[in-house]
């Protein structure tokens, strides 16, 4: 009886003790999926490739209208003085076209001007302020530099044909020598004839201009 005893006490020992055994030796359970499961999503994935991602479509080319033609009714001058300004209307004058049929344009804003030109002695610009001054007009100033220096400005426009109106009725107001041109370094000019003017006219006007005066054909505006 008590050798049977022993031998159970001796079977659960070695039962413990195998439990034990198995407790410190059997392999950690697997971790959870969730410890990789952004590496995962990266896998699974499709790769990127240059047909998923396409490049950005080319810029357009900006499309650029030609140039206008030259036309005869369009005369372009580098740059205008006044002596030449005087030397175009002159030549248009003798050729009978009249200031209606015929635009002057230049490249400077107000770049008309109606003025004394400038004063032999400069003492006497006080009394020749005093007597415009009488004569009820209140613009004008004193040009105290430059190329006209010791003249007096009366007004600056935009167009020749205000400039024109301005100097005629200064002059109907009493003022002697008054004139209109194109303002110092007031750059390139354009002429442009009315539509009125015929054909045959453009190609005998064109023919005649002085060499101090002479333009090229230039893009109708």
């Amino acid at each position: 009886m008590g050798k049977l005893i022993g031998l159970l006490l001796a079977l659960n020992l070695g039962v413990l003790l195998a439990g034990t055994a198995l407790r410190h030796w059997s392999p950690n359970p697997a971790s959870p999926a969730v410890f990789n499961a952004e590496k995962i999503r990266l896998l699974e994935a499709p790769p990127v490739t240059a047909a998923s991602n396409p490049p950005p479509p080319a810029a357009l080319e900006p499309v650029v209208a030609p140039d206008a033609p030259e036309t005869a009714r369009c005369l372009a001058f580098d740059g205008i003085d006044q002596h030449v300004f005087e030397a175009i209307e002159d030549y248009l004058k003798q050729a009978g076209i009249a200031t209606s049929a015929y635009t002057l344009e230049l490249e400077k804003k107000l770049g008309w001007w109606v003025f004394l030109p400038p004063l032999e002695n400069p003492a006497d610009a006080p009394a020749v302020l005093a007597g415009i001054q009488q004569l009820g007009i209140s613009d004008f100033a004193l040009v105290r530099g430059g190329s006209m220096r010791n003249a007096v400005s009366m007004g600056a426009f935009g167009q020749l044909a205000f400039a024109r109106q301005h100097a005629a009725t200064l002059a109907a107001k009493g003022v002697n020598g008054v004139k209109f041109g194109p303002r110092p370094e007031s750059g390139a000019a354009r002429l442009v004839y009315a539509d009125r003017l015929a054909d045959a006219t453009l190609a005998k006007l064109r023919a005649g201009w002085p060499k101090v005066a002479t333009p090229k054909p230039c893009a109708a505006p």
